[in-house]
């Protein structure tokens, strides 16, 4: 295996230029192709995986590494809710028993091809707000899911020669396993976007190392910020999981981030009739399935703060947060996610949480001091360095840089923090 960190430039991009248009791929699906015996790999459409969603939520069940970003009720809003050009395709891996009937899915990937004829790399599709673009593995087969997802994007009909992962946690076992499955095929794997970003965990221990975390004086500063926002009115803490609670919740949370200046840049859920429809969808399906809460911080009965915590099995996202800025002197936000840091501490079934934040937050790296290290990984689908691979890590370089530089421009001309 050969890994390498791309120059300095580039790291704090948080992902690399997407693909520009559809896949040359409009047919439902690629034919069949069984790489190994009983696997069998096929490349669908959004409709087609869409039949396969009994399937998808129990490959969820027993997936090696749990993500909210992965389940079916995230991905399939995020794909629906956007053009059809720019939706991905899906590269499903089934395993069929050698005794019995029927065949288990075992591996599960949104793919989007390569814009360039067999330079460019394959990435695993990322809506521009989901935190993770590992694929969905079984975790007593992963080794053999990926290695089928590789072989088929690896075949005369495709022809990728690398596959880009982006924003893969590289403490938890996806990474683990491509940086295994690289280093015993001598697959090329290369690293950018290398940063880190705020987490939670829970217990006893992490509530008391959470206590004593900050300084005393900015302590102080929010037990007084605390104090002037309940002047004259009663502060609560809510939390909503019901879905008949969830919906009423989240027209408030979008209602309050409008107004704000992500409603003012454009940037706010409800600046796109489509994202506005993919934030409703997606709450409303995972709250069915007791994996969503909309947590408010109330001043006399009125919404001040809110924040969407998402979980997957024993991970938890602390997605979204939204706070009213005519009280910004008061640190509503600060509040909130004090809150919440507290109810998630509590949570005897969450291992940690995932603040989902840039590299580097003023808001959250102050208040939970654990990090997750994060980093794009470009694996090359053939054993060795082929030339065709350093073409696509090229591109992928190139991409990053103007990325990160648009990014720039963006919050300078926000007026927003850069990090």
């Amino acid at each position: 295996m050969s890994v390498t960190t791309v120059p300095h430039w580039l790291r704090g991009a948080n992902a690399f230029q997407a693909q520009a248009e559809a896949p040359a791929h409009p047919s439902a699906h690629s034919p069949a192709r069984a790489p190994a015996s009983g696997i069998q790999t096929e490349l669908v459409n959004l409709a087609a995986v869409s039949h396969c969603r009994a399937d998808w939520d129990d490959l969820c069940a027993r997936a090696l590494e749990p993500s909210v970003f992965l389940e079916s009720g995230f991905v399939l809003p995020a794909a629906l809710h956007i053009a059809v050009s720019k939706r991905p395709l899906f590269l499903l891996v089934w395993q069929t028993p050698r005794f019995g009937a029927g065949r288990r899915l075992i591996g599960l990937c949104p793919i989007q091809l390569p814009g360039f004829a067999r330079t460019g790399a394959a990435r695993v599709w990322l809506s521009k707000q989901s935190c993770s673009g590992a694929p969905l593995l079984d975790k007593d087969t992963a080794d053999a899911a990926l290695r089928a997802m590789l072989d088929h994007l690896g075949a005369r009909t495709i022809g990728a020669p690398a596959l880009m992962f982006t924003k893969v946690p590289q403490a938890g076992k996806s990474a683990v396993l491509i940086r295994a499955l690289a280093a015993a095929t001598g697959r090329r794997l290369d690293l950018s976007g290398v940063h880190a970003r705020a987490a939670l965990t829970g217990g006893p221990v992490a509530e008391a190392a959470f206590d004593a975390f900050g300084s005393v004086k900015k302590n102080k500063e929010l037990r007084r910020q605390r104090r002037r926002l309940a002047d004259g009115a009663a502060v609560t803490f809510v939390s909503m999981s019901a879905v008949e609670e969830v919906r009423p919740a989240i027209e408030e949370f979008l209602r309050l981030e409008a107004s704000g200046w992500k409603g003012k840049c454009g940037t706010a859920f409800l600046s796109s009739p489509g994202q506005a429809a993919f934030v409703r969808t997606l709450t409303r399906d995972l709250a069915r399935q007791g994996k969503c809460r909309v947590d408010m911080l109330l001043r006399a009965g009125q919404p001040v703060a809110m924040g969407i915590v998402l979980s997957s099995a024993d991970r938890a996202a602390f997605w979204k947060t939204t706070y009213d800025e005519d009280f910004a002197a008061q640190s509503p936000g600060v509040q909130l996610c004090h809150e919440i840091s507290r109810q998630q501490m509590q949570e005897s079934a969450v291992s940690i949480t995932d603040s989902c934040a840039i590299a580097d937050h003023p808001m959250i790296d102050s208040i939970w001091h654990e990090r997750i290290e994060i980093a794009d990984m470009l694996l090359s689908v053939e054993p060795g360095a082929q030339p065709r691979y350093f073409i696509a890590l090229l591109r992928v370089m190139a991409a990053g840089r103007l990325r990160a530089q648009a990014r720039h421009v963006f919050y300078r001309l926000s007026g927003r923090k850069v990090s």
